[in-house]
């Protein structure tokens, strides 16, 4: 069984993941739309998603 760590880290990954295939899928998108899209997808804040993808605080 996976850890809360590694879960954690396995959720930041695919986060990361999914920014970079929505990015190039929705080109006519903003940054911010595509990062909405993510929280949405993931439940998350949009500011947790922006930390995740900028490698920021807890989300190295």
């Amino acid at each position: 069984m996976e850890s809360k760590q590694e879960r954690i880290k396995r959720r930041n990954k695919d986060i990361r993941t999914s920014f970079e295939k929505k990015t190039k899928a929705q080109k006519k998108w903003t940054v911010d739309a595509v990062i909405e899209s993510i929280a949405t997808d993931f439940y998350l804040s949009v500011r947790t998603i922006n930390a995740v993808i900028a490698y920021e605080g807890i989300y190295k």
